[in-house]
């Protein structure tokens, strides 16, 4: 128990540091990877240790290629108005312990706590500075939280991705370097 205590308080610190960089974008570069992700003012990074209702503490959630499926994802596109646009970003080493346990856990609650990943649809409200405003569909469009009824994610992330940030008075962070976090 105090391991999942001591990564937790490990994903809060980073989360916090992350957040307190205000960051207007990601790039994402890797072989076959050039990625880059606008960032809403508000948003807040979320990791490790999260309080539930009840008052306990948990830590939550402990690749397809467009060209060969890109009658899949149009289909998916279809689904909703949000289904094509991004709902989440998360940034993940491979300093996980999924990563490093080499399994494909086929759940992918688990599965995306091997790598970087983006997921196609909705956003996490609890994401945002203002959570507790953002409560309708309304709510999630004007605070530009992706609405939709699909959250599909895809990784990204492996030993040879690298992950800049841009902030938003225009300096650079670099945050993961070979695939390992440098924050």
């Amino acid at each position: 128990m105090k391991e999942w205590n001591i990564l937790g308080n490990k994903l809060v610190k980073r989360g916090n540091l992350l957040t307190g960089l205000k960051i207007d974008k990601l790039v994402f570069t890797g072989p076959d990877t050039d990625l880059e992700i606008g960032l809403t003012p508000n948003a807040v990074w979320r990791g490790g240790l999260v309080k539930a209702q009840n008052g306990r503490e948990f830590i939550p959630n402990l690749p397809i290629g467009a060209d060969d499926n890109r009658e899949i994802l149009e289909k998916y596109f279809e689904i909703d108005d949000g289904a094509s646009y991004l709902g989440e970003v998360a940034l993940v080493d491979i300093n996980s312990e999924v990563y490093k346990s080499g399994l494909i856990l086929n759940s992918i609650l688990y599965d995306e706590n091997a790598a970087c990943h983006i997921a196609l649809g909705r956003g996490i409200p609890m994401c945002f500075s203002n959570k507790d405003e953002i409560i309708t569909p309304a709510d999630m469009k004007l605070n530009k939280c992706n609405e939709s009824v699909v959250h599909t994610d895809f990784m990204i992330g492996s030993e040879f991705i690298n992950v800049r940030a841009t902030d938003y008075d225009g300096l650079e962070h670099q945050i993961i370097k070979d695939g390992l976090f440098v924050i």
